[in-house]
């Protein structure tokens, strides 16, 4: 899939890029380009759009990443396995075991420069491990059914946290202190609620 672009929008893509964090950040629906899009979630940063999509079991979700800069005309390529790694983490899914596919001559689909990480409902069997086997429970990253639900809750706290913090800061920068109050209640809200659930992991 090839992306026309102008030089002049592309020297504008250049410095929307450079205004955004290093770290991964949640981009709130509504600001999505069709905010009733398949996507559970969006992620931004300065180097990378992060898309996650349901997935069917044994995975649970699919995380879609590309870089945000142009090479000709496609997005830049060549993510690195410790990229994807951070990336996997920042996203909320830093003890789940995830995969990418390399499927037969027959069945390759290769229209974009972007890489699919499939996360896992269960740890691998195959995988190389620091931790001796039978040392953990079974479930998403090591964890049981029951520890799976509480950190997929705490997941979505969290997100919940910082994008309630994100909206408290816009509101606070266009002098609505009532609104900012309100957010930044709910962003101490949320991240309680993501901690305790966090607490009852261990």
């Amino acid at each position: 899939m090839s992306i026309t672009a102008t030089r002049a929008q592309r020297r504008q893509l250049e410095r929307d890029n450079a205004k955004l964090p290093r770290e991964l950040q949640l981009v709130p629906r509504h600001e999505w380009p069709n905010p009733n899009g398949p996507q559970r979630r969006v992620w931004r940063s300065r180097d990378y759009l992060v898309q996650e999509f349901d997935a069917p079991a044994p995975a649970c979700v699919r995380l879609s990443v590309n870089r945000t800069i142009l090479s000709g005309d496609r997005w830049s390529d060549n993510i690195t396995w410790d990229e994807l790694q951070d990336i996997k983490a920042q996203c909320g899914y830093p003890m789940a075991d995830a995969v990418e596919v390399y499927p037969p001559a027959g069945d390759v689909v290769n229209v974009a420069n972007m890489r699919h990480l499939w996360i896992l409902r269960e740890r691998l069997p195959f995988a190389w491990r620091k931790t001796p086997a039978g040392s953990v429970p079974h479930g998403v990253g090591g964890m049981s059914a029951d520890q799976q639900g509480r950190y997929a809750r705490a997941v979505d706290h969290f997100a919940d946290a910082k994008r309630f913090a994100q909206q408290a800061e816009i509101a606070a920068e266009r002098g609505n202190t009532d609104e900012a109050d309100a957010f930044a209640k709910m962003a101490c809200e949320a991240a309680s609620s993501g901690a305790l659930e966090m607490g009852h992991l261990f």
